[in-house]
């Protein structure tokens, strides 16, 4: 199995309609495998407010984002 992560497009249905997501694996077992757990263990950690690539693959939330600028200014000091 190759390390280097592909992204796969996923569609599940909600309320009757299509929805589309993209999951990063390396095989059509893996991301089957990661789809059973979004399924059985995902949580919502609040809403998506930015994206960018400071730490590529990251994305924050707004308690996520505070927390950050906590630690950075905290280390700035």
């Amino acid at each position: 199995m190759a390390n280097k992560l592909k992204p796969f497009t996923c569609t599940y249905r909600f309320e009757g309609r299509p929805i589309g997501i993209t999951v990063e694996a390396r095989s059509w077992e893996e991301v089957s495998a990661r789809l059973r757990a979004i399924g059985t263990t995902a949580i919502v950690n609040g809403e998506q407010i930015a994206e960018f690539d400071a730490f590529p693959g990251m994305t924050f939330t707004k308690r996520g984002l505070r927390k950050l600028l906590r630690f950075v200014r905290r280390i700035a000091r």
